[in-house]
């Protein structure tokens, strides 16, 4: 049984108990969410996919910021996050990059003996080390927005302090919606611009395919339907099928045919360098916001 709660920066939190498949035992674990926004949300809705049970909800006031939201999820809102901190043994922290010294700076000294999982961008494991008390145990995860459809990427710096019970729930909660991907601190902007960024780009590539198929008289919708299957066919061939992305290729491409000649094109326009580019420029920006 894991009791879980909520609180935003501006100080909404949420309060419920869930049971998690991972905590079998009689050990309660209780659970702070601060920050119910967009990433917030997803991360609280992979905990309730985790529940065996319906989760029992307290009663309490709704704040603006994360009413909708709240409603939503069938959950309810409080007030302090220091009041949410003080309740919980786990506290997720889902606020904006920009946000974390100041909504951490007034909790060091509630957060002593707690474990912190934070699924923000920007803030590394070292950093948050500065800001808290050595006893707080920190995690750092990155989940994308694919969490939300059950088909996510959850980055998860290797270096960090939980114990194996905190590592395990968060191993059940997140494996539930996303492949769950280890990587050294230095390596997570890299992560970063390939699953966080990344479906803006293969966005681009769809609206661009859709265009194309505009172009040549397809309707809109028509050619939407064929590149977003397209896209989700491709996707299980390379998970399933084929050792690699250049297997796929060459599977697709025929001696003479027309795919090798479109792939010709692509390439004497420049696009796989420019997606190069585009990695190495999003991760110099994650670095960049990292570090200031």
């Amino acid at each position: 049984m894991a009791e879980l709660v909520d609180a935003h920066a501006s100080g909404a939190c949420v309060l419920m108990y869930v049971e998690v498949q991972v905590l079998l035992s009689a050990q309660m674990m209780k659970i702070g969410i601060i920050g119910l926004g967009s990433m917030g949300s997803s991360v609280l809705q992979a905990i309730l996919s985790s529940a065996q049970n319906s989760p029992e909800i307290a009663d309490s006031v709704h704040f603006p910021r994360s009413q909708a939201n709240a409603e939503r999820l069938k959950v309810q809102t409080f007030s302090e996050n220091a009041q949410l901190v003080e309740f919980a043994d786990l506290v997720i922290l889902a606020v904006k990059p920009k946000d974390i010294a100041n909504v951490l700076a007034p909790l060091k000294g509630a957060l002593k003996g707690k474990a912190l999982l934070s699924v923000a961008a920007g803030v590394g494991y070292k950093d948050f080390a500065e800001m808290l008390d050595v006893s707080t145990r920190v995690m750092v995860t990155l989940p994308n927005l694919a969490l939300t459809v059950g088909a996510g990427v959850v980055g998860i710096a290797e270096e960090t302090t939980f114990t194996d019970v905190e590592r395990e729930f968060v191993e059940a909660v997140f494996s539930q919606s996303a492949r769950l991907v280890y990587v050294p601190s230095a390596l997570l902007g890299t992560l970063s611009s390939l699953s966080g960024s990344g479906p803006a780009f293969l966005a681009l590539v769809a609206q661009s395919m859709i265009d194309a198929g505009v172009k040549q008289g397809l309707q809109r919708d028509v050619a939407a339907q064929i590149v977003n299957a397209t896209f989700t066919g491709t996707g299980s061939l390379l998970e399933k099928t084929f050792p690699n992305a250049d297997a796929l290729k060459s599977a697709v491409c025929s001696p003479g045919g027309t795919s090798i000649v479109g792939v010709a094109s692509l390439e004497q326009s420049g696009v796989p360098g420019s997606f190069i580019e585009a990695i190495d420029k999003t991760t110099a920006r994650f670095d960049e916001l990292s570090s200031s």
